[in-house]
C-alpha cells in the first residue's frame, strides 16, 4: 500500500466503481429499448411480447408484503417509541 500511495488507490476505486456503475444503466437502458421497441412491434403487428423487464427476472430480492401502516408499527415498535 505504501508503494503504490493510499490516494491512488482510493481515487482508483472511487472511479472503477463509477464506470462500473455507468456500464451497468447503459446496458439496463439498451435492454429497455429494446423491450419497447419489442412491445411496440408486438402490437403494431398483433403478436405478443415479454412483459417483465430482463433485470426483473433475476431480482430475488424478498419482497415486503406488509401494509404501510404494519411497517410504521414494526419500526416504532423496535426503536422502543410510544404513539401518543
Amino acid at each position: 500500500m505504501e508503494l503504490i500511495g493510499r490516494e491512488y488507490l482510493i481515487d482508483h476505486c472511487i472511479s472503477a466503481l463509477r464506470e462500473h456503475r455507468r456500464s451497468e444503466a447503459f446496458q439496463e437502458y439498451v435492454t429497455d429499448a429494446l423491450m419497447y421497441l419489442g412491445e411496440a412491434v408486438a402490437n403494431a403487428l398483433g403478436g405478443s411480447y415479454i412483459p417483465s423487464r430482463f433485470g426483473d427476472l433475476f431480482d430475488d430480492t424478498p419482497k415486503d408484503e406488509r401494509t404501510a401502516d404494519e411497517i410504521a408499527l414494526d419500526i416504532i415498535k423496535r426503536a422502543g417509541l410510544q404513539v401518543r
